[in-house]
C-alpha cells in the first residue's frame, strides 16, 4: 500500500543563518558616509574655534608628560574617561596636537561606530533598508554631527558602544569562543574607559546577553564584559573631582 505524504506536513526548511558579510555596495556606501563625516570635520576645524569643553581636553593632552596628564585627569582637570585621554595622546603622538587632529580622533570613532552599526543592521535587513536607516540616524540629527566632529570623548564612546553591540549579536548564534570573550572584554573596557556613563550601557548590554536565551552558556561572555566595571571607581573619583572644581559662570 502506497502512502502519499501530505505536503503540508513536510518540515519547512530552516532559514539560513544570519550573516554579517558586507557586499561591495555596502562598502561603497560606507566609504561615502565616512568621507562626508571627514569633510565635515575638516570644514568645522577651518570655521569654528575650539569651544570651552574642547579646550579643557586640549590642555590636558598638551601636558608635557604622561604622568602630568594622568595626575591632572585624576584631580579633575576634565571629565572624560581615562582611556579616552590615553588613546587620544597616542593619536597625537603620531599626528600632532591641533584643533583638527583632536576633532579627527572623534571623527575616526564615529566612522567606526557607523561601520559597526551598519554591520549589525545587515543581520536583519537589506543594503537599501540599512542605508536609509543608518543615514537617518547618523546624518540627520545635528547632535550626532556635532559630536562626530567634536574634540571630545563622544566618538570613542559611540565606537565602543557600537562595537559591543555588534559583538553581542555575533555571539547570539553560537557558543562564545576565546576570541569572542577577548573582544567583548576589549569593547566594554573601551566603553567604560571612554566615560563613566559607559557602565550603564555596558550593564544593559550584559542584560541583553541573557535575554538572548541559553544564559548559562553566556555567563563567561557576561563575565568578560563585567571586567570593565572595575574601571568605574577610578573614573568616579575623577568625575567627582571635575564636578567639584567647575565654576558655574564658566559653564553657563
Amino acid at each position: 500500500m502506497t502512502h502519499t505524504l501530505n505536503p503540508a506536513s513536510r518540515t519547512a526548511p530552516k532559514p539560513p543563518p544570519p550573516t554579517f558579510r558586507l557586499t561591495t555596495a555596502d562598502h561603497t556606501l560606507l566609504a561615502s558616509l565616512a568621507a562626508f563625516l571627514l569633510a565635515l570635520s575638516l570644514y568645522r576645524s577651518q570655521t569654528h574655534l575650539l569651544w570651552p569643553d574642547e579646550v579643557l581636553g586640549y590642555r590636558l593632552l598638551a601636558a608635557p608628560t604622561l604622568h602630568g596628564m594622568l595626575r591632572g585627569w585624576y584631580q579633575g582637570a576634565d571629565g572624560g574617561g581615562l582611556l579616552y585621554y590615553l588613546l587620544a595622546r597616542l593619536w597625537t603622538t603620531f599626528f600632532g596636537l591641533s584643533d583638527l587632529t583632536l576633532r579627527l580622533f572623534s571623527t575616526a570613532g564615529a566612522v567606526l561606530a557607523l561601520y559597526c552599526t551598519w554591520s549589525a543592521a545587515r543581520r536583519f535587513a537589506s543594503t537599501t533598508v540599512v542605508a536609509c536607516a543608518v543615514s537617518l540616524v547618523f546624518l540627520v540629527p545635528l547632535e550626532f554631527l556635532w559630536q562626530a566632529t567634536d574634540g571630545r570623548f563622544y566618538g570613542l564612546f559611540l565606537a565602543s558602544a557600537s562595537l559591543a553591540g555588534l559583538l553581542l549579536l555575533r555571539s547570539a548564534d553560537r557558543r562564545p569562543s576565546g576570541p569572542d570573550l577577548a573582544w567583548t572584554a576589549v569593547a566594554h573596557i573601551l566603553l567604560v574607559g571612554s566615560h563613566l556613563l559607559g557602565v550603564v550601557y555596558s550593564f544593559f548590554l550584559v542584560l541583553g546577553l541573557f535575554a538572548l536565551g541559553r544564559w548559562r552558556e553566556r555567563l563567561p561572555l557576561a563575565g568578560a564584559a563585567a571586567l570593565a566595571w572595575l574601571l568605574a571607581p577610578l573614573s568616579w573619583h575623577a568625575a567627582q573631582a571635575s564636578a567639584s572644581i567647575a565654576v558655574k559662570p564658566f559653564w553657563t
